[in-house]
């Protein structure tokens, strides 16, 4: 696959031109080193490859690259791609961006020592689905981001009675 740079993130990230007006980010060690918009870069050197389908999207994700990690953009991008597969839910391509931002939120509080649990309502039973997704998301951040968010950030789960 032919690969063109359109725009160099940082070192790590480039957003490139894949033919028929269709974009991607492309992430990988040093992809956009030393590299200028046009020069190509081979698939084969690309981690990920993150398809951008939506002018929207397009906007808000270069702002949002400047301030967020790569590798927390990534791990975003692999869960919605996980639960829309996965599960075959249906999300607004938005959810790129918001969600991205809302775990580098949190990221950040738990970097800093200020990460609280909330008291969000038990979900699981109503919205088992969403339950299933979001428990699967947290086992990703976990690994991806190698932290440690609590099962908590899910709510409350009943097992046999009782809350833990």
């Amino acid at each position: 696959m032919r690969l063109v740079i359109r725009s160099v993130y940082n070192n790590n990230s480039v957003l490139v031109e894949l033919g028929k007006g269709k974009q991607a980010i492309v992430s990988g060690k040093g992809i956009g080193y030393q590299k200028r918009p046009g020069d190509e870069i081979l698939s084969s050197d690309a981690d990920n490859l993150l398809y951008l389908e939506d002018d929207r999207i397009k906007k808000h994700f270069a702002t949002l690259l400047k301030d967020v990690p790569i590798d927390i953009v990534v791990t975003s991008f692999t869960a919605i791609d996980m639960a829309k597969k996965t599960y075959h839910y249906s999300v607004l391509n938005y959810i790129y961006v918001t969600l991205t931002d809302h775990i580098f939120q949190m990221y950040k509080h738990l970097m800093n020592g200020k990460y609280q649990t909330s008291m969000v309502p038990d979900i699981h039973e109503r919205y088992p689905t969403e339950y299933a997704i979001a428990k699967d998301v947290l086992k990703l951040i976990n690994k991806n981001l190698n932290v440690h968010f609590p099962d908590a950030v899910l709510g409350p789960v009943k097992l046999t009675n009782e809350i833990i």
